[in-house]
């Protein structure tokens, strides 16, 4: 870790402990997690009688995509604030090599919680 560099701690554990808030729609799966695979089947839809290994599938998987979700939203963060406030473009390969402060960070919140000052 680098001195003074925000990393990104959010792991699936935490979408599990994590409890949800009821949609618009009137839903409530209990949990972050659940809701992610919850959601997942809105948009897919499992054969009959594969539902348990279905879920268990999407468990797995979410462990790893959290992780990357998490990792890519900080390389984003790098590319953004270079163009935004240092007027440099940055491409991915070099953006991964390149920790920003934790103020610059937060310069560059990603669009899925920009609006949301507490996240």
């Amino acid at each position: 870790m680098h001195a003074g560099v925000l990393e990104p701690t959010y792991t699936w554990d935490h979408y599990m402990a994590s409890p949800d808030a009821t949609d618009r729609e009137g839903r409530n799966f209990t949990t972050k997690a659940k809701r992610v695979v919850g959601e997942l089947w809105d948009f897919y839809r499992c054969e009959e009688g594969y539902e348990a290994r279905a879920n268990e599938r999407a468990h797995q998987a979410c462990y790893k995509l959290v992780k990357d979700m998490h990792y890519e939203a900080r390389v984003q963060a790098v590319i953004v604030y270079c163009a935004e406030f240092e007027k440099r473009s940055v491409k991915k390969p070099a953006a991964r090599d390149i920790f920003l402060t934790r103020d610059q960070y937060l310069r560059v919140p990603p669009n899925w919680c920009a609006n949301k000052a507490e996240c």
